[in-house]
């Protein structure tokens, strides 16, 4: 019974589009580590984030977290989110 309710939570999860998740508020909220690591993806294909796919999942909270934040401060939006799995911080 659980393994079915996981199935379908999964899926709706994987159907659900970047459009429909409140990156800034997940991020600010402290919940965007709380996704998963193909709901984090959404986000790093929609703003061409310069990570593999084999990044690790905290690389990739802590690319969006950056890229949310500067966002935030700044009026300015490049394409590709310069955030590399090997980037220092």
């Amino acid at each position: 019974m659980r393994a079915v309710q996981r199935e379908r939570k999964s899926e709706h999860l994987r159907q659900k589009t970047f459009e429909e998740y409140d990156w800034r508020q997940l991020v600010l909220g402290g919940e965007i580590s709380k996704l998963k690591v193909f709901e984090l993806d959404k986000y790093l294909d929609k703003h061409n984030a310069l990570t593999g796919k084999k990044a690790l999942k905290d690389d990739k909270v802590k690319c969006i977290t950056r890229h949310v934040v500067r966002s935030d401060s700044s009026a300015t939006h490049t394409n590709a989110v310069p955030c590399a799995s090997n980037e220092q911080t």
